[in-house]
């Protein structure tokens, strides 16, 4: 690495490295190595749970046909009928025939005038 001289700080660069750096650029290379094993291994569990979901699928259906052919089908049955019931006939007397009689005459007394009161407040 070539050095030169900074006139902004008045020192030399370039002459050596500083360990922290190095660990820095070292820690830097194993987090990227690490973030793409990490990506690499969940795409693989991705991946594998969807074949395992399409595999389970197949054996289902499969089993479900298999099923469906070894069994009978249900027998459809229609619901009973319900007859509805008889009509009541309600028979009612026959009207006298002729002339219907008038209503009885009103024969209570006819009252008398009420009254009032000579108080304070009903006063003539």
């Amino acid at each position: 690495m070539a050095t030169h001289y900074c006139s902004a700080c008045g020192e030399e660069h370039g002459v050596g490295t500083d360990p922290g750096i190095e660990i820095a650029r070292i820690n830097a290379e194993r987090d990227v190595a690490v973030a793409k094993l990490q990506a690499r291994s969940a795409r693989e569990i991705v991946e594998t749970a969807a074949e395992t979901d399409v595999a389970v699928a197949e054996i289902e259906g499969e089993t479900d046909v298999a099923v469906a052919e070894e069994t009978e089908p249900p027998e459809i049955v229609a619901p009973p009928v319900i007859e509805p019931p008889a009509p009541v006939i309600v028979e009612s007397e026959p009207e006298p025939e002729g002339e219907p009689e008038p209503p009885e005459a009103d024969t209570s007394p006819v009252p008398t005038e009420r009254k009032r009161p000579t108080g304070f407040w009903g006063g003539r």
